[in-house]
């Protein structure tokens, strides 16, 4: 197998001239785990638009958001011991690299969701020795 790097500067080609490949495997999904928490309207409604807008490839697992309303709490100031809204949720999201690095730069966008990193699911190994059950790669 050849790495291409024709059009780099002359220092990278240099750098990256010796590289072998021993083996290359074929990228069967991406995926990444998120969760929120928040107190805000506005933000809640963002957040849905993002999970609920994602791209039609894209499989959302173990998604449960839960909602809870108290007309009686104070509102949403910051030190108060109760709110009056408050959304909280948490999901593992999987599909084609393209679709899930969109979903992924989206959510990135809203504070209120916390990412973890993107994995990369791999197939057996096409070149070189081994093969076997598909891995993770962080």
């Amino acid at each position: 197998m050849e790495i291409v790097l024709h059009g780099q500067s002359p220092e990278i080609e240099a750098k990256f001239s010796n590289i072998t490949v021993k083996a290359a495997h074929q990228v069967l999904e991406m995926t990444f785990r998120f969760s929120f928490h928040c107190y805000n309207r506005e933000h809640a409604e963002i957040i849905k638009g993002i999970i609920e807008g994602r791209p039609k490839e894209v499989i959302l697992e173990g998604y449960d958001p839960k909602l809870r309303i108290d007309p009686k709490a104070p509102g949403e100031e910051l030190y108060t011991p109760a709110h009056d809204f408050e959304l909280e949720g948490s999901g593992l999201v999987r599909g084609p690299v393209p679709a899930v690095i969109k979903m992924y730069r989206e959510a990135q966008k809203e504070p209120l969701i916390i990412l973890e990193k993107m994995r990369i699911v791999l197939g057996a190994v096409s070149l070189g020795s081994g093969g076997g059950l598909p891995r993770e790669r962080t």
